[in-house]
């Protein structure tokens, strides 16, 4: 979110909502999003695959990593694209199921 925003005040939202309408426990959704250049659809298509990057000295492994450790203690992460009520935004969202006694949900 920081390397590819405008640098214009409000450029980078940082969210956490609770989603109680998923399941009988909730889930709660950590979101980041930018005002950057919109992701391409091709790029788009393969941001959490392995060894795909867009920069020429990246390793292509930050994303796929990320959604690694997400699935595996029962996280889901994604992207998607707002379009623009004044200017799109790109975001990153975590989405983490909440047992009902408050906790998250056991890791694997």
């Amino acid at each position: 979110a920081l390397r590819y925003n405008t640098g214009e005040p409000g450029a980078i939202h940082v969210g956490l909502r609770w989603m109680p309408a998923t399941d009988p426990a909730g889930m709660v959704m950590l979101s980041v999003s930018n005002d950057g250049e919109p992701v391409s659809a091709d790029t788009e298509r393969s941001l959490f695959e392995p060894f795909f990057s867009t920069r020429s000295r990246g390793t292509g492994l930050g994303l796929y990593i990320c959604r690694e450790l997400c699935e595996r203690h029962g996280a889901n992460i994604d992207y998607r694209l707002h379009p623009p009520p004044v200017r799109h935004r790109n975001e990153f969202f975590v989405t983490v199921p909440v047992e009902p006694n408050g906790q998250t949900s056991p890791t694997a």
